[in-house]
């Protein structure tokens, strides 16, 4: 079930459980990773409490990672509450997959004060928290206290970190800070990172300096349809030069 599950061919596995006479957690858990749909995923993960099946780690995380919509923060709430009882509240994945969900439902006092109980905290959980505050725009300082935080941790940053570092300070039009973070992700070996370069492109856009963003376009390695769409759209007088390319 597993193989077909990661190939994207569900059905069948989903008719093997079905006939299966009795189904282990690894089942349980194998079907609710295949679901593609939040909806499935909680509809099925409410049928595995239901028939009594235990939830372990893979199956919080799994399930936490379904939590998308508000409508879902209740069930997330329940979720936590499980996970605490059941003494998992310690575990770093447990910890990350809340941050994750927190963070995606704008709920950044619960995700912070779960990062703030987390024994050890791992590139992920610094990301999670550093993308939850960089993504609402209100917290655009706490996210860049979150990332010189992280710096002065010893963080192996990484693209992640950088996109949403980037993000915020083109969010609070902090040009000086953007260019210094350019030159920190230059150093780290993310300075080329389409992800990075598209961001920092969308940055100096907005902070009303075109030809630093140009100029990062310029040394892209790589380039996607943000890179080409974000490039027009700063420059369209020279649009048909971009398309030819």
């Amino acid at each position: 079930m597993s193989m077909y599950t990661k190939a994207g061919q569900f059905d069948g596995p989903l008719l093997i459980f079905e006939t299966m006479c009795y189904a282990d957690l690894v089942s349980w858990n194998t079907i609710l990773s295949g679901f593609r749909t939040s909806e499935g995923a909680l509809n099925f993960a409410h049928r595995m409490n239901f028939n009594g099946v235990v939830f372990y780690l893979v199956t919080y995380t799994t399930i936490l990672a379904f939590c998308a919509d508000h409508e879902d923060f209740l069930f997330g709430l329940q979720l936590h509450y499980h996970i605490f009882k059941s003494g998992l509240d310690g575990d770093i994945f447990v910890g990350n997959a809340l941050i994750s969900m927190y963070s995606r439902l704008r709920r950044l006092i619960e995700a912070r004060s779960v990062f703030d109980e987390m024994a050890n905290e791992d590139l992920i959980s610094w990301n999670a928290i550093l993308s939850g505050y960089s993504q609402e725009g209100n917290h655009g300082l706490v996210a860049i206290f979150v990332f010189i935080e992280m710096v002065a941790e010893g963080m192996g940053l990484g693209h992640v970190s950088f996109t949403s570092a980037v993000s915020t300070c083109g969010h609070e039009m902090n040009l000086e800070l953007g260019k210094q973070i350019h030159g920190l992700a230059i150093k780290s070996g993310y300075g080329s990172h389409v992800s990075v370069c598209n961001v920092l492109i969308s940055t100096y856009s907005k902070c009303e300096v075109t030809e630093d963003a140009k100029l990062v376009f310029q040394c892209m390695n790589d380039r996607n349809v943000v890179s080409w769409t974000t490039m027009i759209s700063i420059d369209e007088e020279d649009a048909s030069l971009y398309l030819m390319r």
